[in-house]
């Protein structure tokens, strides 16, 4: 439930209010009569799984880190973190940065959507979604548009809701002062196929120009189903 209040003041002196209400579920939005519309987050579907998640414990403002299984279902985030753990060492300066929004744990028919911060010089940026299936979709392909130094992106469309299967799942962007791949690699792949790509891509970079700036970073997800009666109010 969401309540608009509207004062009316003359040189400071109120003269009046009027409120109006709209109520809807996690799976509605709700419209005021002026058009302002309320489109809900799933915020406090996060805040009630993370709970139990955690076993219910008081103060737990978040979905704790997830534990990589490296020898089983999640060998491909373990590769993908050992190829970039160089970069993002190194880039700790250098400012790159990529969070999602809404935090670490993402329910179904969430929508993907990313912050990201740029390093301290013009670049190039990759981003690659290792999903839970195997498939590796690519968000940005890291080709035709040079970032300034510092810039700061939202990427509100990334074309990707929350589906199952669900789990650990990994984000992954790549800044580089030359693309990252020529020609660009295809919208969906597999992960085996991306990831000894990357491997070669990464190794010819570092090797061709030593000098040459590569910035890496990551987030790790849990994507989990969304109660279907479960209702919150706003």
């Amino acid at each position: 439930m969401v309540t608009k209040a509207l004062e009316v003041a003359t040189d400071g002196a109120p003269e009046g209010a009027s409120y109006e209400v709209v109520s809807f579920s996690g799976a509605e939005q709700g419209r005021f009569t002026k058009g302002t519309v309320c489109r809900p987050t799933g915020a406090l579907e996060r805040v009630a799984l993370g709970a139990a998640t955690a076993g219910a414990t008081r103060g737990v403002a978040a979905a704790p880190a997830p534990a990589l299984e490296c020898a089983g279902a999640d060998a491909a985030y373990c590769e993908a973190q050992e190829l970039i753990a160089p970069f993002e060492a190194a880039d700790r300066q250098q400012g790159l940065a990529l969070t999602t929004v809404g935090g670490a744990l993402l329910l179904d028919g969430d929508p993907l959507e990313l912050d990201i911060s740029f390093p301290a010089y013009a670049s190039y940026l990759h981003v690659a979604y290792i999903q839970r299936s195997g498939l590796v979709g690519h968000i940005l392909p890291g080709h035709g548009q040079v970032w300034p130094a510092r810039a700061a992106h939202y990427v509100e469309r990334t074309g990707y809701d929350i589906a199952p299967p669900y789990g650990v799942e990994m984000i992954l962007a790549l800044a580089t002062e030359e693309p990252l791949f020529t020609p660009p690699r295809p919208q969906f792949e597999e992960a085996e196929t991306f990831l000894p790509a990357l491997r070669q891509r990464l190794a010819e970079l570092a090797a061709s120009a030593p000098g040459t700036s590569i910035a890496a970073s990551h987030v790790l997800v849990t994507t989990a189903p969304r109660d279907a009666t479960a209702t919150a109010s706003y």
